[in-house]
């Protein structure tokens, strides 16, 4: 930081680690009832996958859920017109993305050892999760080789918007392929929302983190993880 006083520096230098473990305990304290459904999912997925660290990857993707729960709340109930907090807007998108990421490996890491729910509803989940993480992983459209899939998409601005005037053409067999997802916010959440484009899909759509988590949940907190199972 350029320009900043030693006595201001001094200031801000303090520790770390406690202000971490603060957040992360005051999430779990006030989504009590998410932080149940989170522990009872990390074991029913870690039935499924045996000798792994399933558990402590489900449970960390529940600490971080809870303290975007906490942010998404926060941004909701500010009153109009507040400034947000600086760099906040930056970390929940930070955190909700990781979250995404955290999420399909484990709903693939399940598909793959055929211990998934065997039904159109997972299959759908699993869908929205493999478009937002190819493209925030490897900047390009999910599945676009397969379906050779070539389309006009509008540019996107600084803070994730689309701009309907400028139209790039995006390609499955340009080496230089690139593409960035809109973004911006449940209004009526104040979750990260993403417009997803998927090659096999006709048409392009948003989802909020939000309500992947819910269903997440919906999947491996109830029985329906071992009735549906192959």
């Amino acid at each position: 930081m350029e320009n900043v006083s030693e006595e201001v520096l001094k200031k801000l230098s303090i520790p770390v680690t406690p202000l971490l473990e603060q957040i992360f305990i005051s999430a779990r304290i006030r989504q009590q009832d998410r932080h149940r459904q989170w522990i009872a999912a990390s074991h029913k997925i870690a039935s499924k996958i045996p000798n792994s660290l399933a558990m402590c990857t489900v449970q960390f993707m529940g600490d971080m859920d809870m303290i975007l729960l906490c942010m998404e709340e926060e941004i909701f109930s500010a009153p109009p017109g507040k400034a947000e907090p600086f760099f906040g807007l930056n970390f929940q998108m930070s955190f909700s993305e990781a979250w995404v990421c955290k999420a399909y490996e484990i709903c693939r890491a399940l598909k793959q050892r055929k211990t998934a729910p065997d039904t159109e509803a997972f299959r759908e989940l699993f869908h929205i999760l493999e478009g937002i993480r190819i493209t925030l992983d490897k900047f390009e459209i999910a599945k676009d080789g397969k379906n050779k899939f070539e389309c006009d998409l509008a540019s996107i601005n600084p803070d994730g918007t689309p701009d309907l005037e400028k139209v790039q053409t995006y390609s499955y067999k340009n080496e230089k392929k690139a593409h960035i997802m809109p973004t911006g916010l449940n209004q009526r959440t104040g979750a990260l929302l993403w417009v997803v484009t998927h090659a096999e899909d006709k048409q392009s759509f948003s989802v909020d983190r939000r309500s992947l988590s819910d269903t997440f949940l919906k999947f491996f907190c109830v029985s329906e993880m071992d009735t549906g199972s192959l």
